[in-house]
Order: structure tokens, then C-alpha cells, then sequence
């Protein structure tokens, strides 16, 4: 497991603007490598987005 956190500024509607294209570009890379992975970003208000590849039956962990 990789876990990043990042400090920001945004106002919320920016967060979740950013925390979705952020999830859109990092899936699109890992997409081409020959992976199974699961992504999640919680923001701020504890909301969480997510994106899986190649994995079947997954169930998204509390968020961190």
C-alpha cells in the first residue's frame, strides 16, 4: 500500500474538482502497465473517490 497525503488551500468544490481529475490522469497511467490496483482519495469533508483496475469482488476500505 502507498498512501499520500497533500496539504491543500482549495475551497471544497475545488478539492473535489481536482481530487477527480487527479484519480482520472493517475488511473489512465497505471491502466497501461500490466496492474491491478485500487485508488482512493478522501477529501477533506470525508468524502472519498475511488477507481479500481483488474480487480474483481473489491470491497473500498474505510477511508485512511
Amino acid at each position: 500500500m502507498l498512501e499520500i497525503r497533500v496539504v491543500s488551500s482549495l475551497t471544497s468544490d475545488d478539492e473535489v474538482r481536482f481530487a477527480t481529475t487527479f484519480l482520472k490522469v493517475i488511473a489512465a497511467v497505471l491502466e497501461n502497465a500490466a496492474i491491478a490496483f485500487a485508488i482512493q482519495v478522501q477529501l477533506r469533508d470525508g468524502a472519498v473517490v475511488h477507481h479500481t483496475y483488474g480487480l474483481t469482488g473489491l470491497e473500498v476500505e474505510a477511508p485512511l
